[in-house]
């Protein structure tokens, strides 16, 4: 009987029975049940047979169509093909598997490696594999290209860049040192023309005071020998001559010099424009030749609500109050809205320090909150009542300044540190004041000033609360509202009912010749103006009521 015959033989050569049909005779090549096996062992002619368990021949047969190239190191001519799993997983040939795992149910032993049908599955899902792995290869040497174009490009980029700064830095290096040279030389000019001022104010109190001891001695002889008329006639005589002739003038020297920012550098490739002042006062043309305005820009706020205050914290960044909204809000040049703060109460104003803190005032209270901590809660810093609070300011990395309201009183103007104790307050309780209804407020970082917009008129204050200058405007029915101080010192502010920003220099002090910076006539942006700001690169932010903000560029003439 042949090898696939006996593979497909269910019952006993022998006996012909299908009952416990579990050995096959290697040496026969027949099937044997249990009975007729133990016959075959006994019979003289086929005792030396070798009889193994059924389900072994059929792998077997199964591991005649494998190959392997281990030896058996038990029978040399042997190749190793099975595993006995219950022999903790013990491998070895056939030889080794009739000898010590031929017991049936007791052996579990299995085939090892693929057949000739798993090898051909084997090579075909590798080809697959190569395939994709060269795909991917030629993928990546794609990217790998194109990142080293764009790495090249980005090298070649910052080598120029590097280039430019470098070549910037040294420009601005000169002329630093220019800039350096001219105030050194302008201080010693001072101090060489003072010096000059007390030799000579020194020689003529010198003669003043030999003058003097000459008059003494005069007046001596005359009182020895002088009547009395002819005594006080010598001495008036006397004072004539030294008020006309040896008391010196009063000095026009001062010590005191001023250094006056003509501009900002916008970027490191832009031109340093902050230069030692004139000693010459400028002359002022004609108003409407005193300004060249042009607009860059104008943002469309999501919001149509009119804008009751713009807080800057870049050239490309503001934050935003619209007026009486539960809500503050940042957006960019584009007019997209990058935060939002929800407010429990309706802004009234805004202030904030360098994208850090802000200050908010609303109803009779004054706010504070942590821009770095979202998480953070508005903190109250203090409450004004029955007085309502209006504007705020920031003094640069100190104090707080706030404008307070009360129907029937005049209003305050207070300093406060950020723990909310009061360290000044300025409150004109005269029968006629000038401090009147307080609206809006700015810091000057130059000097401290703090100018102040009321019902009808413009009024700053030195550092210490003293009243250094009054302003009302170059129209009747004058009614300031936005006010801020720009790059240069100058307070800017905008008249709502007349379409008009103005500009005053730094003390506030330009009296009937107040400048008109913006006017409707000139510029249709100039339309119901409510909010100034300017930004660090110099730009002022114009606002109305339409939620509209122009972003404009502004040079004077005389600067």
């Amino acid at each position: 009987m042949s090898h696939l015959q006996a593979q497909k033989a269910v019952c006993c050569e022998i006996c012909s029975t299908k009952v416990n049909v579990n050995w096959f005779c290697m040496r026969c090549d027949e099937y044997l049940c249990e009975i007729c096996n133990s016959l075959h062992k006994r019979t003289k002619q086929t005792r030396n047979c070798t009889v193994i368990p059924r389900d072994l021949i059929e792998i077997k047969i199964e591991s005649d169509k494998m190959y392997s190239e281990r030896n058996c190191p038990n029978h040399n001519s042997e190749n190793i093909k099975f595993v006995c799993r219950t022999c903790n997983n013990i491998e070895g040939c056939l030889q080794c598997v009739l000898e010590y795992h031929v017991t049936p149910g007791k052996h579990s032993v299995e085939l090892i490696g693929n057949t000739t049908k798993d090898k051909a599955k084997d090579r075909y899902q590798i080809e697959r594999l190569e395939s994709i792995l060269e795909s991917k290869l030629r993928h990546c040497a794609e990217r790998y290209s194109e990142t080293s174009k764009k790495n090249e490009q980005s090298q070649f980029l910052k080598e120029e860049l590097v280039s430019a700064i470098q070549a910037r830095s040294e420009v601005l290096e000169q002329e630093l040192k220019k800039a350096k040279q001219k105030m050194l030389q302008r201080v010693e000019k001072l101090f060489s023309d003072s010096q000059t001022h007390l030799e000579h104010h020194r020689e003529q109190c010198s003669e003043f005071r030999r003058a003097l001891d000459d008059s003494k001695e005069q007046l001596k002889k005359k009182q020895e020998s002088t009547s009395q008329t002819d005594l006080q006639s010598f001495t008036q005589q006397a004072i004539d001559m030294f008020k006309k002739t040896v008391l010196p003038e009063i000095p026009g020297h001062s010590f005191s010099f001023a250094l006056v920012a003509k501009g900002t550098v916008d970027d490191i490739f832009g031109s340093l424009t902050n230069e030692i002042a004139k000693v010459q006062t400028s002359v002022r043309d004609a108003k409407e030749k005193l300004y060249n305005v042009e607009v860059l820009g104008t943002i469309h706020t999501q919001n149509a609500r009119g804008i009751g205050k713009i807080c800057p914290v870049s050239d490309q960044m503001a934050w935003i109050a619209h007026s009486n909204k539960n809500s503050v809000e940042k957006i960019n040049k584009t007019g997209k809205t990058v935060r939002v703060l929800k407010t429990p109460f309706p802004v009234q104003d805004i202030a904030v320090n360098s994208d850090k803190d802000m200050v908010l005032t609303a109803n009779s209270t004054v706010w504070s909150k942590d821009l770095l901590n979202e998480q953070s809660d508005f903190r109250d810093i203090k409450n004004f009542e029955p007085f309502s609070v209006k504007g705020v300011a920031l003094v640069t990395g100190q104090d707080i300044l706030v404008c307070a309201q009360l129907k029937g009183d005049p209003g305050k103007v207070v300093r406060l540190s950020w723990k909310g104790e009061i360290l000044m307050e300025i409150h004109d309780v005269t029968e006629d004041p000038v401090l009147c209804d307080p609206y809006r407020i700015a810091h000057n970082i130059f000097n401290d000033d703090i100018a102040i917009a009321c019902r009808d008129n413009i009024l700053v204050y030195t550092k210490a609360g003293n009243l250094r200058s009054k302003w009302n405007g170059l129209r009747s029915d004058f009614n300031p509202h936005g006010i801020t101080y720009d790059n240069h010192g100058n307070v800017l502010m905008s008249c709502y009912k007349h379409n008009l920003v103005y500009m005053l220099d730094e003390d506030g002090q330009d009296g009937e010749d107040g400048h008109i910076l913006l006017d409707r006539q000139k510029h249709t942006m100039v339309t119901n103006p409510w909010v100034v700001a300017v930004d660090v690169s110099g730009k002022l932010w114009l606002a109305g009521n339409q939620g509209v903000i122009h972003i404009i560029k502004y040079i004077t003439n005389y600067q």
